[in-house]
């Protein structure tokens, strides 16, 4: 969304832009490519007759519903929308680990690896089939 609203100047009216933002949301649930590929329409000739919305009602088709389709949740079900476990883990690794500091890449191999050890002692015992990572000597280039 943090494009869409970088076109916010194109709709002068709050309340309209509001109702187009939470549309947008909307077709963002959409549940496979047909629902979405209905929405879409419905989205479009609700904003193409306005003369307040047609501006960024064309941005919009042209970058969002024509050239990159693939922004909607129905088309990988099951898996999720964003990324932000993984970020907040390398977050984790650059606060605690590296001190924010770039590592010569022996030396983050040998602090990766030694996390991978902690990690795996610090599993959860309730979940008995999980095995233990191993911990083996890495031979450094």
């Amino acid at each position: 969304m943090k494009n869409v609203d970088k076109r916010r100047d194109l709709v002068k009216d709050k309340a309209v832009w509001n109702s187009m933002r939470t549309d947008i949301s909307d077709l963002q649930l959409a549940r496979s490519t047909s629902e979405f590929n209905m929405a879409a329409n419905l989205w479009n000739k609700k904003y193409s007759t306005n003369s307040e919305t047609m501006a960024f009602q064309e941005y919009f088709h042209q970058e969002y519903i024509q050239r990159s389709k693939g922004w909607f949740e129905g088309l990988c079900l099951g898996y999720p929308t964003t990324n932000n476990a993984l970020e907040a883990n390398n977050r984790w690794i650059k606060a605690q680990g590296t001190l924010r500091n770039r590592l010569p890449i022996a030396d983050m191999l040998q602090y990766l690896l030694q996390q991978a050890g902690n990690w795996s002692k610090e599993r959860n015992k309730r979940q008995p089939k999980l095995q233990i990572i191993r911990h083996r000597t890495v031979r450094h280039f």
